[in-house]
């Protein structure tokens, strides 16, 4: 299907992009705090955020977020046992809720619960605030949706060591995020699926402040071994970026989009100009080379809030500077894509010069619009599986017009095209 709008329509919808797309490229984001998401967004105990839209049934996630939530549990000392975080799940005792809906993200499968850490970015020109799930470094990570005890030792490290000390660094030497991306990206990262350069960007930066305080060493040690850590900070980064494009309701006509995200179920996509209404289709599978871990494993349905990365602009988007992943996926993308992906965006990304890199995800480009995805085995078990990429549904963009058409008491005609 292609939406096919009446020229009016087409117009007022293109103006409302473009001041929506002026607010997007004047964000500043920055690193300016590590704290508790009870305090961060106030999460009180027995309620877990995790990626994508609300479940239709909160007390029947996927796996792979369920086992994520199980070890929340365990962490935060309301269950006893697997079996009685279950339980608690199942009965309605410990409620899930989106991220989203707080102004989080969460990566993959991970669950933030009251206690968990989460850094803090704010847009220093529109004060939006967003925030992610301070990573715990590259072993036994609560993002790949699985059940083990290395998971909740990581965590109180984090809560207790690295926390406490990325917080003192923090608060007297915010981060200008933009910058370390920029560096990322020169020397070819995607800033989704490959953030190494970044991160050891990054650790540079942090490292001459940590020198001072008593748990350097290990710290320094973590944020060297960990080439994603920095993808949460950027996920909540473009969260910050993309929130300034909606400011608080304005440009209603807007159809740019400001988030993509999966539960695991459902995927949703919101845009600039109804920030609060998730636009949802089944959740798509991400298909790519599978690790040792997948050859006897099923994929979930896509989980995860990283999709905000590639409606930044980032991801595949940028997949021309990290050539190395692209060639990694060209078997599972359709001929075409990099002009498909160009194609989605208004313009040239400002914040980037000479990268070659476009912002502003139109929804009425009728381009198809992909993501990157990481994969997840569908058991709750397994665990990680490998980086995939995902094809998002025309229906989705479909719902988006029509709601504008709704709203607006426009003529519009669907037209359909093979």
């Amino acid at each position: 299907m292609t939406c096919t709008l009446t020229d009016t329509l087409y117009t007022e919808i293109q103006a409302h992009n473009q001041r929506a797309f002026g607010r997007l490229i004047s964000a500043q984001p920055h690193w300016t705090e590590v704290t508790t998401a009870r305090e961060a967004v106030g999460l009180p105990d027995f309620i877990l955020l995790h990626a994508g839209p609300p479940y239709r049934d909160p007390s029947d996630p996927p796996p792979a977020v369920m086992s994520a939530a199980v070890m929340a549990c365990l962490y935060e000392g309301w269950a006893l046992s697997e079996s009685e975080a279950e339980m608690l799940i199942r009965r309605g005792k410990v409620q899930l809720h989106s991220a989203q809906e707080c102004n989080a993200s969460m990566p993959l499968a991970a669950v933030a619960s009251p206690s968990a850490n989460l850094v803090g970015i704010t847009d220093k020109k529109s004060h939006c605030q967003s925030w992610s799930l301070l990573d715990t470094g590259a072993e036994s990570l609560i993002n790949y949706g699985i059940r083990e005890y290395g998971i909740i030792e990581k965590m109180i490290w984090r809560d207790t060591v690295l926390a406490p000390t990325l917080k003192k660094v923090i608060q007297a030497h915010p981060i200008d995020l933009v910058s370390i991306a920029r560096q990322g990206l020169i020397a070819g990262d995607d800033l989704h699926a490959s953030t190494s350069h970044a991160q050891n960007a990054l650790a540079s930066t942090l490292s001459p402040f940590l020198k001072s305080l008593s748990a350097h060493s290990s710290v320094l040690t973590m944020l060297n071994a960990s080439p994603l850590f920095f993808q949460t900070l950027w996920m909540a980064a473009c969260d910050a970026m993309l929130s300034a494009a909606t400011a608080k309701g304005k440009d209603a006509k807007s159809v740019l989009i400001v988030a993509i995200a999966s539960n695991g179920k459902e995927l949703g996509v919101r845009v600039a100009g109804q920030p609060n209404r998730w636009f949802t289709s089944a959740a798509p599978l991400p298909a790519g080379p599978l690790n040792s871990a997948g050859f006897d494993a099923n994929i979930s349905p896509a989980i995860g809030d990283s999709g905000v990365i590639e409606a930044a602009g980032f991801g595949l988007n940028a997949c021309h500077l990290a050539p190395d992943l692209a060639f990694k996926l060209n078997d599972w993308l359709p001929i075409g894509w990099r002009s498909q992906t160009s194609r989605l965006m208004l313009a040239e990304n400002p914040l980037m010069p000479g990268l070659k890199i476009r912002m502003g995800m139109d929804a009425t480009s009728n381009a198809c619009l992909m993501s990157l995805a990481g994969m997840l085995a569908s058991d709750g078990k397994t665990g990680y599986l490998g980086q995939g990429v995902i094809k998002i549904g025309t229906e989705v963009f479909e719902q988006i017009i029509e709601s504008v058409k709704q709203s607006n008491n426009f003529d519009y005609r669907l037209a359909t095209a093979e």
